[in-house]
């Protein structure tokens, strides 16, 4: 049985996934899988037969397919990666390490600017006080072999690691969320189930075109970002969870210079009412399996 899984997501042919799946195939080692989670209309567009294990989902998007994935993944660990993002050699020792503490739950890995390893691009995402998604950037002085930077609360989902039993506490993830809301809801219910993310400066990752993270992180998710104070918010005792929509609404609009997106993400608050009862059992359940983990004491095997 593997000890890696990476899950690989494509929703559509580029350049981006042949170079990614170059990579990975290029850096993988003997007790890695690479799974390559696709729309089923697609059968083996890149002909990479028993190379890789596949998995087809009718018109899925990035969640879904993360979803499917991890169904189906073997690995103790999984990994991550979406197209246009290269795995450099020698990734996997220190994602091991991190994982041999049994209360980390996830690893960020360095991802960096392709030709360039002292260009660090980001390490990790996070969230605002109304729960609005951040890309952590590293601090001016990082460089790729350097200390801890400043701590993500869990990895950016183009490139990242995942305990697998940890994955399985939380189940599948709502499909119903923004796409790019899927590697917060992660991190938001790691917390809440008491687990650790690590950033690794000795992973590397690279990324040929910066823009892909920069213009990702500007789509409004307003709707996401407002179930995620239900989902998650009253567990971390948030300053959003004590204030109203109309509150958070105008905070971030005060916060943003009024941009068409910025009101965009604001307005779309207003539309996440309609999964309070799905997001309040989440929470429920949620906060359940976190207080099980604490009285049972019991922590998770370490990783062989």
């Amino acid at each position: 049985m593997p000890r890696f899984s990476i899950i690989v997501p494509l929703l559509n042919q580029s350049i981006e996934v042949e170079n990614t799946l170059a990579s990975l195939l290029r850096y993988q080692t003997q007790d890695t899988e690479i799974v390559v989670a696709h729309d089923a209309s697609q059968a083996d567009p890149y002909d990479l037969g028993d190379e890789v294990v596949r998995i087809g989902v009718t018109n899925p998007n990035l969640i879904q397919l993360f979803n499917a994935g991890v169904r189906i993944a073997q690995g103790s660990l999984i990994g991550f990666v979406r197209p246009g993002v290269e795995i450099c050699d020698g990734w996997s020792a220190p994602v091991h390490r991190s994982f041999l503490n049994p209360s980390v739950g996830s690893v960020c890995p360095n991802i960096v600017n392709e030709g360039s390893e002292l260009s660090p691009l980001l390490t990790g995402i996070d969230y605002s006080r109304t729960f609005q998604r951040q890309v952590v950037e590293p601090s001016p002085t990082l460089k790729s072999h350097s200390a801890d930077p400043a701590q993500p609360l869990g990895p950016s989902s183009w490139a990242g690691f995942y305990r697998r039993a940890a994955l399985r506490k939380i189940g599948h993830v709502d499909s119903k969320l923004d796409p790019l809301f899927l590697d917060l809801e992660i991190a938001l219910s790691l917390k809440t189930l008491g687990f650790q993310t690590n950033f690794q400066a000795d992973c590397l990752f690279r990324i040929a075109d910066p823009t892909m993270v920069w213009n990702e992180a500007n789509l409004p998710h307003g709707c996401s970002a407002e179930r995620a104070i239900l989902r998650h918010g009253v567990n971390l005792k948030s300053w959003a969870a004590r204030n109203s929509a109309w509150s958070r609404m105008i905070n971030e609009l005060l916060g943003s210079g009024f941009q068409p997106s910025r009101l965009r993400h604001a307005l779309q608050r207003f539309q996440a009412g309609k999964f309070r009862q799905k997001d309040q059992h989440f929470a429920q359940k949620l906060f359940q399996n976190a207080q099980f983990m604490h009285s049972a004491k019991r922590p998770l095997k370490r990783v062989a």
